[in-house]
């Protein structure tokens, strides 16, 4: 579960002022939310993203001052160039039974003929598929077998 704490302004100047008291600025959105803009606490976000495939996985959300925690799934995560710090998160409020378009990764499976017998090579032109289903049911990856 991720904590974190309505904000007021928004823009640049305010993001910058976010990241210099050790927070990260957010935006929780969803069907009948609205947008909600955030702000969590850096060195627990961090922790949480680095330990997690934040790849189409539920976190919870609580933000203070509001009653029950949301789920969401982690729509985008902005990262520094190379200081590897969180610049911003955006989050997708979602709920049980109701279906969220996510992109799954594709995974081959075994040896094309082609490439094994002729030296020919294999192409990947899709790493990622695009997916409707219930939040509950996302599949980690899809396995294609190329054999």
């Amino acid at each position: 579960m991720l904590k974190a704490q309505k904000r007021e302004g928004t823009g640049k100047g305010v993001a910058r002022k976010l990241r210099q008291e050790g927070r990260v600025p957010a935006v929780l959105y969803g069907r009948e939310l609205g947008t909600m803009h955030l702000s969590l606490d850096i060195h627990e976000a961090e922790n949480l993203f680095y330990s997690i495939s934040t790849e189409n996985t539920i976190v919870g959300l609580k933000v203070e001052g509001v009653g029950e925690p949301f789920q969401t799934l982690v729509r985008e995560i902005q990262s520094h160039p190379f200081k590897s710090s969180l610049i911003h998160v955006d989050f997708l409020r979602i709920q049980a039974g109701v279906a969220v378009d996510v992109e799954v990764p594709l995974s081959l499976i075994g040896d094309p003929v082609g490439v094994k017998n002729s030296g020919g090579v294999l192409e990947q032109v899709m790493n990622e598929l695009p997916v409707k289903c219930i939040p509950s049911k996302i599949p980690e990856l899809i396995e294609v077998d190329v054999s």
